[in-house]
């Protein structure tokens, strides 16, 4: 009995890891169809960056910081034209974060970076410009070198004058010069930071402007200032103090995304369930029948104990990718359920004769109404290709609840499940089933009355 017993669970979960690998690959297909991990990943980078849920009446190229980090090159490239990343490593965040950050709330750059990004512009990109953009350039690095000038003269260091902020007419000329000849601020943002070479001054600038970000977006201010006051650990292991803050970036990233992950756990195993539960109505694997025919049936429980023996899981399972090869999926799932296994499933059609008296109708409501759909050779019903006589409609609706609920467990649970319980005794060979068991004993029996005569 308890032998019996171990084989039918055996069986019974067997047929719910099959069902789970084929609901999985479903699943994944609407996922990357509707874009699933691509739109989590955007919702946890805006909570993480407390973009406003409610954008009205705000300065969206200025506060939605988001939007500005999904256009950086570094993360637009990873993804395909027009749509978003469904995955961004870690390093590659924080330094498009910390170009973001520098225009952050405002548009105003600091001396040093403005000197600097003409010069690299006057050097690389002076060529593709309308010849206007040279005079408008020259003007440019002179009136931000007559700052410079002026700043020595009162005393200042080098470091002190590229950190000061420009004055806001020269801020805006410099802006409204990039502008005017489609220089984007990323673009500029690539042409400065490899010649910044003190890192400490490009931290600088970066506290400058999440000082200016305060004024509009004092949340976010503030949740960076408290990651770049927890830097002491990396500093401690002799970091410069930008790679300390850039690691402090990422390990906050790394956490976000850990809960993220969670979230997209529990959200697509109760899509497995709904998943489950549509397999298991149109290939009727109602839990109930299957365990009953696997009990009563020691051929049918023998087989598909041997054929869960000598299954071999993937390593990888294909994508499905089109309608078509979901539909394929479906189908290989139904044979080797029904097919291979033999198991009780599916269903079939069946034309009734209508009496007299009877009209054939989907929502049977008079004693005169057969279920079905009306045709030409009669009424067209449904039903089980090999019945329970034993389960009426409420014990079907709960063995396929069953199977669906046991889907959304998903295909490793049940793997490691069946794992176990194939060899309860962790060495050894797999315990022969009830069926060989009871063929060895009458063997004997043969043997001890032959000995006997």
């Amino acid at each position: 009995m308890p032998e019996a017993l171990i084989e039918t669970a055996i069986g019974l979960f067997f047929v719910f890891l099959l069902m789970s690998l084929v609901s999985s690959q479903l699943v994944e297909w609407i996922a990357s169809y509707r874009g699933w991990r691509a739109k989590e990943l955007e919702k946890a980078i805006r909570a993480m960056l407390h973009d406003p849920v409610i954008q009205n009446n705000i300065d969206k190229e200025a506060l939605i910081l988001a939007n500005k980090l999904y256009e950086h090159p570094l993360i637009e490239s990873l993804a395909r034209p027009g749509r978003k990343p469904a995955y961004i490593p870690a390093g590659k965040f924080a330094l498009a974060l910390f170009d973001v950050l520098l225009t952050a709330g405002t548009e105003a750059s600091t001396i040093g970076r403005a000197r600097v990004g003409l010069e690299q512009i006057k050097n690389h990109l002076l060529s593709t410009l309308p010849a206007a953009a040279e005079v408008e350039l020259v003007e440019l690095i002179a009136e931000i070198q007559k700052l410079i000038e002026d700043a020595k003269a009162a005393g200042a260091t080098n470091e002190t004058i590229a950190s000061l902020s420009l004055s806001p007419r020269l801020n805006e000329e410099f802006n409204a010069f990039l502008r005017r000849y489609s220089i984007s601020l990323s673009t500029l943002n690539a042409l400065v930071q490899p010649l910044i070479a003190d890192s400490d001054l490009q931290l600088n600038q970066i506290f400058n402007a999440v000082i200016q970000l305060a004024r509009s977006r004092p949340q976010l201010s503030q949740l960076v200032s408290s990651l770049f006051s927890s830097m002491d650990t990396y500093l401690a292991q002799g970091e410069s103090r930008l790679a300390a803050a850039r690691r402090t970036v990422e390990q906050w990233f790394d956490d976000a995304m850990d809960r993220t992950s969670g979230w997209y756990k529990r959200s697509t195993q109760l899509w497995l369930g709904v998943v489950g539960l549509f397999l298991a109505c149109i290939l009727n694997v109602d839990t109930l029948s299957v365990a009953t025919a696997l009990w009563r049936d020691p051929t049918l429980r023998s087989n598909v104990v041997d054929q869960a023996q000598k299954y071999q899981p993937v390593g990888d399972e294909s994508s499905l990718s089109t309608p078509a090869e979901v539909a394929q999926a479906i189908r290989e799932l139904n044979e080797a359920l029904s097919r291979d296994l033999q198991l009780p499933i599916g269903w079939k059609t069946e034309f009734y004769k209508l009496q007299p008296n009877e009209s054939c109708v989907l929502l049977p409501q008079r004693s005169g109404d057969v279920w079905g759909i009306s045709t030409k050779n009669g009424c067209m019903q449904l039903k089980e290709a090999l019945p329970n006589q034993n389960a009426g409609p409420l014990a079907k609706l709960l063995g396929l609840i069953l199977t669906a609920i046991a889907v959304s467990q998903g295909a490793p649970f049940w793997f490691d499940l069946l794992s176990k319980l194939s060899n309860p005794r962790g060495s050894g060979g797999v315990p022969a089933t009830s069926v060989e068991q009871s063929k060895e004993n009458k063997a004997d029996r043969v043997e001890v009355v032959r000995a006997g005569s």
